[in-house]
């Protein structure tokens, strides 16, 4: 399983913030909002998200149910594609961020 690591991925665009977007989650080498996967609010894969998920004014994915902000999010792959779009749904990223843990 994969921890995403939501703050790290802003890091990576230059410390944008995604303010009320959204976070997609995907297959590896593909379009994350074409392929969604599961994810999951927490480790133990009890507790099942859909994606998108909303994102708060700092930037943090929103449980869906709860509201409550998530430091991470997690993924059944090791290896998937993760994107950011904005309170448009304007992708912060030209291509998505691909993720090969192990």
């Amino acid at each position: 399983m994969a921890t995403l690591p939501i703050l790290d991925v802003q890091q990576l665009q230059y410390n944008q913030v995604a303010d009320y977007g959204q976070a997609w989650v995907g297959d590896f080498g593909l379009d994350p909002i074409a392929t969604q996967v599961k994810v999951y609010a927490d480790y133990g894969k009890t507790d099942l998200i859909d994606t998108p998920l909303k994102l708060n004014i700092n930037g943090r994915p929103l449980h869906p149910v709860t509201g409550v902000a998530l430091s991470a999010i997690y993924a059944q792959n090791d290896s998937y594609s993760f994107n950011l779009t904005d309170k448009n749904g304007v992708p912060y990223l030209v291509d998505a961020i691909q993720f090969s843990l192990s």
